[in-house]
């Protein structure tokens, strides 16, 4: 009778297995089916986007971090006793023209200039100030900018000075990591929806210059987006012109790595390639598993073709067109991974 007991009890147990076993299977097979449904969908919305171009929300795509910061400073004089200087050159204007994820501009003027300028219109430059925190960033931006202007970049914001000594109420500060640049008024997502379709070609050719004088410097732009290209004017057809690529605290020397931004960010910096974010596939298989603060952490490699998924959404963004030039030289739609205002976009 024992006997009997047991073997119902192992039969019972085995059964149970089973059933377990059977459960956990459909339940894994229903998560396939969950995520092919999703994939499908993901599919469908793709092709009522890239139809319905007016219904995306091409709002501003942040800038990604790796780390926390202060957030955008809201005085030029960044520490309780910041070191003076004489003479100086630049006097604040205290007018903020922007603040982003690593501080702030400010518009400034001459001193030198207004004096030779006098009875005429004064011109103003942007002056750049780190947030506490964003040195780094800064530091990495005078870098690029300074190598720039050697090579003479039609088409990178030029760098007028570095470490400013700043007039600022009355008194002389020396502001460093600090830089001054010329003032351009516009950036082009000011203009995004107003853009006529025959601007395609001189638009296209000013940021492709840009870009391409960038990388022969040997730096990616890491953050390529219509607000971090800037213009001077609009001509008789309406085209932007004197177009400046801006912006350079996320840029890389070409072949460098650094940590994949945290996951967060994939939606919100949808400017960006799926390659840059950790827990997302790299589409160009430029990563690696290095040490950073001590542990271990996903990097990807600064490579000109970040730069270029960056560069075809930026155009099909102003334009609701892709660049043929641009798929070709990547392998096709898709090469990017997904891409645009809720990830809906194969680019380029």
């Amino acid at each position: 009778m024992l006997m009997a007991s047991t073997c119902l009890v192992l039969v019972l147990l085995v059964l149970s297995d089973v059933v377990a076993a059977e459960r956990l299977n459909d339940h894994f097979e229903s998560q396939q089916e969950a995520v092919a449904e999703v994939s499908i969908a993901n599919v469908v919305r793709v092709q009522v986007a890239e139809g319905s171009w007016f219904d995306l929300n091409w709002t501003r795509p942040e800038t990604p971090r790796l780390d926390a910061i202060s957030s955008a400073p809201s005085s030029m004089i960044q520490s309780e006793s910041p070191p003076s200087c004489d003479d100086a050159r630049w006097t604040a204007g205290f007018k903020t023209l922007g603040k982003g994820a690593y501080g702030s501009v400010y518009t400034v003027q001459d001193n030198k200039r207004s004096l030779m300028m006098s009875g005429k219109k004064q011109r103003f430059y942007a002056a750049k100030i780190p947030s506490k925190g964003g040195e780094e960033e800064a530091r990495r931006e005078i870098e690029v900018l300074t190598k720039t202007k050697e090579l003479n970049c039609l088409h990178v914001l030029k760098l007028v000075e570095k470490d400013p000594c700043m007039k600022i109420s009355g008194k002389d500060y020396f502001l460093k990591d600090s830089f001054v640049v010329d003032l351009l008024p516009s950036d082009l997502h000011q203009i995004r929806s107003s853009v006529p379709a025959k601007c395609f070609r001189p638009v296209f050719d000013a940021i492709r210059s840009g870009l391409d004088c960038l990388h022969k410097a040997g730096y990616i732009h890491g953050d390529l987006k219509p607000d971090n290209v800037l213009f001077e004017a609009t001509d008789d057809d309406g085209c932007p012109t004197g177009i400046q690529l801006a912006d350079f605290g996320l840029s890389k020397k070409i072949g460098e790595f650094t940590p994949k931004f945290p996951f967060p960010f994939y939606l919100r910096c949808y400017h960006e390639p799926a390659t840059m974010f950790g827990e997302i596939p790299d589409m160009f298989n430029v990563s690696a598993w290095k040490p950073y603060g001590g542990r271990m952490k996903w990097h990807f490699q600064a490579d000109p073709r970040l730069d270029e998924c960056s560069f075809a959404l930026l155009m099909y963004n102003l334009f609701g067109e892709r660049v043929p030039e641009i798929q070709e030289e990547l392998g096709g739609r898709g090469a990017c991974g997904p891409m645009g205002p809720k990830r809906l976009l194969e680019m380029p």
